[in-house]
């Protein structure tokens, strides 16, 4: 029973982490192609959450833009994906430094 259990949640814990980097290719493709970064640098982010919304029939996805790989205060993203395609994305991502 408990090995059943394991391998259940191994395999749902795959199928969550394959979406999750499905939509980080996904928004990093949009994010290089309509947001004007300035330095490549800043184009770097983390997937916070991923949630399903029924009444859309999409992927809601929030994610957290990083520097070096620390994120940046209040630099925050929602995009909202449904057929592999960003129908809707708002953030409030650093565009340049000095």
């Amino acid at each position: 029973m408990i090995k059943r259990f394991y391998l259940f949640f191994l395999v749902l814990s795959f199928g969550v982490f394959a979406n999750a980097q499905e939509f980080k290719s996904i928004i990093h493709s949009y994010v290089n192609n309509q947001i004007d970064i300035k330095k490549s640098s800043l184009k770097e982010f983390t997937i916070d959450n991923v949630d399903f919304a029924e009444s859309m029939q999409a992927n809601v996805v929030k994610i957290e833009q990083t520097y070096n790989g620390l994120p940046i205060h209040n630099a925050v993203a929602t995009a909202l994906i449904k057929d592999d395609k960003v129908i809707n994305f708002t953030s409030n991502f650093e565009v340049d430094y000095n």
